[in-house]
């Protein structure tokens, strides 16, 4: 968003919680973007920006609820259809569910085998929650690495419904498989990837026999992490 608002020189603000991650932040400061600090989860963060767009006769633009933002995640689906033929599994990062929402949907219309596993941090699991009670929960989070995938979800995304019926089963990830994860891409692959997309890593080491001799697809989402936590995750000695 902050790219798009200097490219078309436009005029924008963005609307992030206390808690957002410094190497975020810094990167949205870099593009001389307006920044509002507000709440201590994301999703007061989004009722605050969903209150100054109607207020100030604004667009507003959620980073997840809304069909155009699922269907942009869709391509990916897209893509991994082109790349690769016979998919028998997925494993994607859940937050708000844009992104497995757009993912799963492409995927499941043109093949309803497709296995699809949404992985969360157990210190932030409030789609899973949703899901188990059948409606959107509001559910305090507690802090986690996987930053990108944290906070609550607003009372009527569209996201849900897609998660509810078309995600055949979540994974909850402990902190230290999600450093654990971070720790082996970046050793393994040479690949330096945030704590969200560490979910789908740690998700799938767990059952991995589970799926010898079948195509499964990592969708490792996202890279900013910063010093301070990188150090927090790589061994001292």
């Amino acid at each position: 968003m902050a790219h798009l608002l200097r490219k078309f020189g436009l005029k924008g603000t963005i609307y992030i919680p206390q808690n957002a991650a410094k190497a975020k932040v810094d990167t949205l400061r870099m593009y001389g973007t307006d920044l509002v600090v507000h709440g201590s989860d994301g999703v007061e963060a989004e009722r605050a920006a969903r209150k100054a767009a109607a207020e100030e006769g604004r667009i507003y633009v959620s980073p997840y609820n809304d069909p155009k933002i699922i269907g942009g995640q869709g391509t990916i689906g897209l893509e991994l259809e082109h790349q690769l033929e016979g998919i028998d599994a997925v494993f994607c990062p859940v937050g708000g569910g844009g992104l497995a929402a757009g993912i799963v949907g492409y995927l499941k219309s043109s093949d309803a085998r497709v296995h699809f596993v949404g992985c969360q941090p157990r210190n932030s699991a409030v789609m899973y929650a949703s899901v188990k009670a059948g409606e959107i929960v509001d559910q305090a989070s507690d802090p986690t690495l996987a930053d990108g995938t944290a906070g609550g979800i607003e009372s009527d995304a569209i996201t849900f419904p897609i998660c509810r019926d078309r995600i055949d089963e979540f994974s909850l990830v402990e902190e230290e498989e999600i450093a654990a994860a971070i720790r082996l891409i970046l050793e393994k692959h040479h690949l330096l990837i945030e704590g969200a997309a560490a979910l789908a890593v740690a998700s799938f080491l767990r059952v991995a026999q589970g799926y010898k001799g079948r195509r499964v697809v990592l969708i490792l989402s996202g890279a900013r992490i910063s010093l301070e936590t990188l150090g927090t995750v790589l061994p001292t000695t």
